[in-house]
């Protein structure tokens, strides 16, 4: 029978935790065409249990003998880790019981969201949601996990959602979602709740670049592309030109009123928004420059100047 442990990339550690009551530290054996009923807990494994643990827990690799768990790793405290769903039946997986650990590499994202204001409330929820203890390692920007085979995999899913992964945009769609990101449903069609409705996902938008960030498993990246294609046809960009003696009041009250990203560019306006939109926008801002001719201009008098029919007041008196 196969073991689920090469699902796991390589793993190194720095310290083998005690398992929690409930579950066994040592490998598994194997029987031909029977798997061996679980024993239950009793106290410490046995001390070649113990080298079998190891082994299984480290893909196969070398361990050092101060690595072993002493009597001087019975002090962790479990309390409050979830072990709820874990086969425990004879015929289950007889991986799925195993205290394993590892090391998972981290990006630089990654590493930025733990390292955040809001560092400590992720770990936490990673810890809860997975039932594997988990520790960050700032120094070397990883992150150990130690728990079942199940546990380090749920931990292991959680970390792939919370990091999530890059769309690349068009630069009309990524316009435009930057302005609607604090726009509610009712008022852009492309508001940031919709999106993530039409995408089924939480979104990020990036703002140095082209971006769309996705908290979602790689698994549904093809799926999110496709959608985010969808999107990307219901905008647009026109440019309008104007006229050397342009009145840019005109141009000041339509980006005022109208629903669109106007970018001024020499003697053009980009107009960039949902295609409907930026059609509507620049035939307006078209014939409000064909329409617009000369203004009267009413200045305030300057200082030290009066009414005339004040000046001839002052002479009579």
């Amino acid at each position: 029978m196969p073991s689920r442990v090469s699902e796991l990339p390589g793993t190194a550690v720095s310290e083998l935790l005690d398992a929690p009551p409930g579950l066994r530290k040592q490998a598994c054996e194997f029987k031909v065409g029977l798997v061996e009923t679980p024993e239950p807990p009793t106290g410490r494994p046995a001390a070649h249990s113990e080298a079998d643990s190891i082994s299984t827990a480290s893909g196969g690799e070398d361990v050092l003998d101060h690595d072993l768990a002493g009597d001087n790793h019975v002090d962790h405290n479990w309390h409050g880790y979830s072990t709820e769903g874990i086969p425990q039946q004879p015929s289950a997986d007889p991986n799925a019981n195993c205290w394993q650990r590892m090391t998972v590499p981290l990006s630089e994202h990654f590493v930025g969201l733990l390292s955040s204001r809001r560092g400590k409330q992720r770990l936490w929820m990673l810890r809860k949601e997975s039932g594997a203890h988990a520790q960050f390692d700032l120094h070397w920007r990883a992150m150990h996990l130690c728990g079942t085979h199940q546990a380090i995999l749920n931990a292991m899913a959680l970390m792939e959602v919370m990091e999530g992964f890059t769309v690349k945009l068009p630069m009309p769609l990524w316009t435009e979602l930057l302005r609607c990101r604090n726009l509610d449903v009712h008022e852009a069609p492309l508001s940031l709740e919709r999106v993530q409705d039409i995408l089924g996902r939480r979104i990020h938008v990036e703002r140095e670049s082209f971006e769309l960030r996705v908290f979602a498993p790689l698994a549904a990246r093809a799926a999110t592309i496709g959608k985010v294609k969808m999107l990307a046809a219901l905008c647009t960009k026109q440019t309008v030109e104007l006229p050397a003696n342009c009145d840019w009041n005109i141009i000041k009250e339509l980006q005022a009123s109208e629903k669109v990203t106007m970018k001024l560019e020499g003697s053009r306006v980009e107009l960039i928004g949902v295609v409907s939109t930026v059609q509507e926008a620049a035939e307006a801002l078209k014939s409000g420059v064909r329409s617009e001719g000369p203004r009267p201009i009413f200045l305030r008098a300057p200082p030290g100047l009066t009414h005339p029919g004040e000046t001839q007041g002052w002479l009579s008196v």
